[in-house]
């Protein structure tokens, strides 16, 4: 259990107490979003305070990115024996999986995270209670030690709601129950021979593209025509022509209506107007849900939406003096960078001396890693047609053989795409697909932040030979 800093006789308290269970901050939620704004706020020399009632680093780091990211670097190393090794002259006689070798793998390395955040906690004096935390005023929780009865009084003069997500299980689908979420599914001690996955997202996408390079048949439905909407149609128009080149059924506007459990233990799924798929497992990845539901928050008034988000201003205020939101419990944009820089530039506006920090939300990078992976930052062409006028953007793009597939048989999408503001040329988005593209887009980043035209770009030398280079020479 995680040290609890409160004395179990400790004795109710009122709003604002000078006892030591009052703080400046508290914190409901250890994700990246609740953990990295306590550690800033600490920084500043406050009282500040951690409730969650798992393990520090939220979703994203014990069902999410990490487990998910492993699992992607797993696929790739199989993908690349398979397709590219023999090409290369490179010769393996064995690509078989371990899958339990790569869950202990993955799960320790997400319990190690877990230790090293609470270590870094510990270090710097931010208290870490574990246990289930409640508004019984606007400034009081209740706090529940998880595995005692024990009970106690926290008082703070802000309080960030940080509480994360969980997933979806859509109650209009007959049969969700016989379905797999994207937590249970890091779970599994074993693979199913086949798979049905219902979500075209981040995560049903990229779970779909390991398995099939893991040599499980694999199939995806989604409700709208393209993949990972967020990204430009463009882009994930190649990824899906690849994603059904290599074997994976896509069934794109079709919305599951009812999975059935068979005598023989697999699964049958009715899809939009499709014959009905037959699979070993159902992955449901179909959205996630706020968890800010038994917290207490509506006894106090705040502002939420129908789906269970809490409504926040630019600067993360809720309709509540002294009560915050950041990261999936907000709704806005459900990537773990921001919900921390999120957090983190809300401690500098609270404690900071800097009253206008906040995170600008309409320059956020992002990959999904699929195969072959895609990134973004800016504005997608119809995003940026929209806001501005199809005569006021001018588009500038490149579908290409990187230099890696063109000695091989087996070859996979490269294509750049770059959007510009007219008359100056401003650079407002950038979307790319293909191998490494996950890591350059960090840089193109730096550069849409800066304000970079096309002109810059154009001014940048080129490496050679790399994917890179095709930006600096649309």
């Amino acid at each position: 259990m995680l040290r609890s800093f409160i004395r179990t006789n400790a004795p109710r308290l009122g709003r604002f107490s000078s006892s030591e269970n009052h703080f400046d901050l508290v914190t409901i939620g250890g994700g990246s979003g609740g953990l990295f704004t306590a550690l800033k706020a600490k920084s500043y020399g406050k009282r500040v305070c951690i409730i969650d009632k798992h393990k520090l680093g939220g979703r994203c780091v014990h069902a999410g990115c990490i487990p998910k990211k492993i699992i992607y670097h797993a696929s790739m190393i199989k993908e690349d024996m398979e397709h590219y090794g023999n090409d290369y002259g490179i010769y393996f006689k064995d690509t078989s999986i371990d899958w339990l070798k790569i869950k202990k793998l993955r799960d320790d390395h997400t319990h190690s995270m877990h230790l090293d955040y609470l270590k870094d906690c510990q270090k710097v004096g931010v208290e870490v209670v574990q246990g289930v935390a409640n508004f019984i005023g606007e400034h009081e929780l209740n706090v529940k030690l998880v595995g005692s009865n024990d009970q106690f009084k926290v008082t703070a003069d802000h309080i960030i709601v940080a509480t994360g997500s969980r997933p979806l299980m859509p109650k209009n689908i007959e049969g969700v129950e016989n379905c797999l979420n994207t937590d249970s599914f890091f779970g599994l001690t074993t693979l199913p021979k086949s798979i049905f996955v219902i979500g075209g997202g981040y995560i049903g996408t990229e779970i779909a593209c390991a398995l099939q390079a893991f040599g499980i048949k694999t199939s995806l439905c989604m409700v709208e025509e393209n993949l990972v909407t967020p990204f430009d149609a463009e882009v994930t128009g190649y990824l899906k022509e690849y994603m059904m080149s290599v074997g994976i059924d896509i069934l794109p506007c079709s919305a599951v209506r009812k999975v059935v459990k068979r005598e023989d233990s697999t699964f049958e799924v009715h899809c939009g107007q499709c014959t009905p798929r037959v699979a070993e497992g159902v992955l449901c990845a179909a959205g996630i849900k706020a968890n800010t539901d038994g917290i207490g928050l509506e006894d106090i008034g705040v502002k939420m939406r129908s789906n269970g988000a809490i409504v926040v201003d630019d600067y993360e205020n809720s309709s509540i003096p002294g009560i915050y939101a950041i990261g999936d419990a907000t709704g806005k944009v459900i990537l773990t960078p921001v919900a921390k820089t999120a957090g983190t530039r809300l401690a500098t506006r609270l404690f900071g001396g800097d009253p206008n920090s906040k995170l600008d939300y309409s320059v956020i990078p992002s990959v999904a890693f699929t195969h072959p992976p895609m990134g973004k930052v800016g504005l997608t062409e119809a995003e940026a047609k929209a806001k501005y006028g199809e005569k006021n953007i001018k588009v500038y793009k490149s579908r290409f053989t990187q230099l890696f597939h063109e000695v091989t048989k087996h070859k996979q999408p490269t294509f750049v795409k770059m959007i510009c503001k007219l008359p100056e040329e401003k650079v407002i988005g950038i979307h790319a697909i293909g191998r490494g593209v996950d890591e350059m887009i960090q840089g193109y980043s730096v550069a849409l932040t800066a304000g970079a035209t096309k002109a810059d770009y154009d001014a940048t030398l080129a490496i050679h030979p790399t994917t890179s280079e095709a930006f600096v020479s649309l």
